[in-house]
């Protein structure tokens, strides 16, 4: 889990700092997306009977945002010089909080599968 989380804070890094130059920053942001992309692919989901609808709605919002990381990908890859950069480096961020919030939910999934036999009787 700590992989996802690394690499979108490269992407974010790559984001947060003013483009130098257009091609150099894209050419970084298209690496780190890369990055994110793989770690997202990689994510386990618990998968336990007792959190399977759970489960099954973070592999549906996962999927939608790799959907959303290709063609903003895409975008990026096949965009004109002139094209806005800082719409394209917005979209990206709030791509990045996305992948950062779904991941938040995996990890509480995890504690919540292993946790719900915790406790005593009172």
């Amino acid at each position: 889990m700590q992989r996802l989380n690394l690499a979108v804070a490269g992407l974010e890094q790559a984001l947060v700092c003013p483009p130098p130059a257009p091609r150099t920053w894209r050419h970084v942001v298209q690496q780190r997306m890369a990055s994110v992309g793989a770690a997202l692919t990689a994510e386990e989901v618990v998968e336990e009977c007792a959190v399977a609808a759970r489960a099954g709605r973070l592999h549906r919002e996962r999927t939608r945002l790799l959907d959303r990381l290709g063609s903003l990908g895409t975008r990026l890859t096949d965009a004109t010089p002139d094209e806005d950069a800082e719409r394209l480096r917005r979209h990206l961020l709030r791509l990045s909080h996305d992948i950062s919030h779904h991941h938040q939910r995996v990890t509480d999934l995890a504690y919540d599968a292993d946790g719900r036999d915790v406790g005593g009787s009172e």
